[in-house]
């Protein structure tokens, strides 16, 4: 094709173009002295950076900057790179991954942040795949934690004391499964603030006191973070309720609460909560979960969180400082699946404010057991 015009009749495909001498199906009348002008595609590339910046153009001081990277000073996100020295970075910040990235090699740890039910947190992984959440610093936060101790019949408390229905006892594992926990069986108890006195069966551990509410002040010391993870080491759990999660009832002469086995005692409760909960007796066959501003009870099935026994359960519970959503998470272990969800939909009152813990409901002495490996509030 040499001094041939190149037209858009022409195929290229195929062709084998001569840089130096194919021109374009280009007129320029600009340049030359005489008639149109053709221009071949060595002329088109050839020319130098210019001195002055006009719209559209690169300066010759653009050109410099970009000639300075290269790859020992160019850090990207889409391949890995191994930063080696010493770096100043004046803030960092990093999208929550979507899904768990690969385990680093040997020597290393792999930092990047994940949502827990709607909380970002920053997380270390180690070369085993193990994941740690860095832990925040306790002098400014409000932090519960109950939690087993060898070789006693009590709890291990931080933060707050506990109350607790049941009667004790600690298992030691078998196999790493299922880790180190309490176990709580169902007990008697007799609420003797309400006429007539009721006697109920359940087991129930539970914060002292309500020190948690959703705030209304972008500034104050509103929100929450509730985690638990628990263990139903019954065949069955007939005519049975279960509460997790955060409750407070109004100040009442009727002193209902975690601690007198209301919480279970009925499917649809009175005063201000956030939880999970599951009811036999209401015929549900997934976990549910539930809010009340202290007037309207809202209950969402959580799709696919089928009940069943004899799992290893993460459950968690998240509201921002003075938040008008709460997020909610239930992690199965043994099945290596997860369930998320939020609401918006009567939460409980702004400055209400709410203990957490769990309980469950049985029909006799001893005729249900939950196990615990952490209750942990924020």
């Amino acid at each position: 094709m040499a001094n041939q015009k190149v037209t858009q009749e022409t195929a290229l495909t195929g062709a084998s173009l001569d840089r130096a001498a194919d021109v374009f199906p280009i007129i320029d009348v600009s340049e030359g002295t005489t008639g149109n002008r053709k221009m071949t595609p060595n002329e088109l590339m050839a020319g130098v950076p210019a001195t002055g910046s006009v719209p559209g153009s690169m300066s010759a001081a653009d050109k410099t900057k970009l000639d300075s990277i290269n790859v020992s000073n160019l850090v990207t996100t889409n391949t890995n790179q191994t930063i080696t020295g010493q770096k100043t970075i004046s803030t960092q910040n990093i999208a929550a991954s979507g899904s768990k990235p690969s385990a680093p090699s040997a020597g290393n740890v792999l930092e990047y942040s994940t949502s827990i039910a709607g909380r970002v947190f920053p997380i270390w992984q180690t070369p085993d795949s193990r994941e740690f959440i860095a832990q925040t610093g306790l002098a400014r936060n409000p932090v519960v934690i109950f939690h087993p101790v060898d070789g006693t019949s009590s709890i291990g408390t931080y933060g707050q004391f506990a109350t607790r229905v049941g009667s004790i006892s600690h298992i030691t594992p078998s196999d790493d499964s299922v880790p180190f926990m309490f176990n709580l069986a169902a007990a008697s108890y007799t609420n003797t603030f309400v006429t007539p006195n009721t006697t109920n069966y359940f087991c129930n551990l539970s914060t002292n006191s309500r020190i948690y509410c959703r705030g209304s002040s972008s500034n104050g010391f509103g929100g929450f973070f509730y985690f638990t993870r628990i263990y139903l080491p019954d065949v069955s759990y007939p005519s049975t309720r279960i509460f997790l999660g955060m409750y407070s009832r109004n100040p009442s002469t009727d002193n209902k609460g975690f601690f007198d086995g209301y919480v279970t005692s009925t499917d649809t409760p009175d005063g201000n909560f956030a939880g999970f909960q599951y009811s036999a007796i209401r015929g549900d066959s997934e976990w549910q979960f539930t809010t009340k501003d202290g007037t309207t009870q809202n209950v969402t099935a959580i799709t696919g969180a089928t009940f069943a026994v004899q799992k290893l359960l993460d459950f968690y519970i998240y509201c921002p400082r003075a938040g008008s959503t709460i997020s909610y998470q239930i992690n199965n272990l043994t099945d290596s699946v997860s369930y998320t969800g939020s609401t918006s939909t009567n939460l409980p009152t702004a400055n209400e404010f709410l203990g957490g813990g769990f309980q469950l409901r049985a029909t006799a002495v001893n005729g249900s057991n939950i196990r615990c490996f952490r209750l942990y509030i924020e």
